[in-house]
């Protein structure tokens, strides 16, 4: 049987991050090219990373939640966390970060189809 040290997986665990994050700058310029258009890539790079461990600290790990974090930070700044419209749903300790931004995305549509 063949056993994988806890260091050795947390070396793959940052890798797996690691590319994810870079997969996660197409994703950010193709949906943001305005507000990316002048950074550089290791900059983009870093900015994804503190989304995806600021997600975290919320149970939001599922890639497609990520993006939506990533999203709503730059749409609504990196504070949207604690935002009336927003923190409601991120204290409900009975949902997931899926859930919890499935209710977020819900929100900001309604929001949006007010206008």
């Amino acid at each position: 049987m063949l056993k994988i040290s806890p260091q050795s997986m947390e070396v793959f665990q940052a890798q797996a991050i690691d590319k994810a994050n870079h997969r996660m700058v197409d994703y950010a310029k193709n949906r943001f090219p305005d507000y990316f258009v002048s950074q550089p890539e290791s900059d983009i790079e870093a900015f994804i990373a503190t989304v995806r461990n600021q997600s975290k600290e919320y149970d939001v790990v599922n890639e497609d939640d990520v993006a939506t974090a990533l999203d709503l930070t730059v749409m609504y700044g990196p504070g949207f966390w604690s935002q009336t419209w927003a923190e409601d749903v991120i204290a409900l300790t009975a949902l997931n970060g899926a859930e919890k931004m499935e209710i977020l995305r819900h929100r900001v549509r309604e929001h949006n189809s007010t206008f």
